[in-house]
């Protein structure tokens, strides 16, 4: 569990290492679009603007520096190209 304040108090990611699939980072509502990850947009229900933009810094260092893919929870598109049930990640 990373530690990413700022959409609320306690917002976390989480960060797994799959075995076969590599590195993720499961953004939970850091994030709520691709393009506002692109543009470092704070959406208006954050709790703490200045919060959420250091937690993004902190994902962004994170996958530099793991080779971690980001998943975007609410991006219906990257969602379209991912693996569901009974398909799985490894």
């Amino acid at each position: 569990m990373i530690s990413t304040p700022g959409h609320t108090a306690g917002h976390q990611s989480l960060f797994v290492d799959l075995e076969d699939s590599g590195p993720v980072i499961l953004s939970g509502d850091l994030h709520v679009l691709r393009e506002g990850r692109e543009q470092r947009r704070i959406s208006p229900y954050n709790a703490d603007s200045a919060q959420s933009i250091a937690s993004m810094i902190k994902i962004e260092r994170l996958i530099e520096e793991l080779g971690a893919e980001l998943w975007i929870g609410h991006e219906l598109a990257a969602f379209d190209t991912l693996k569901k049930a009974p398909d799985y990640y490894e």
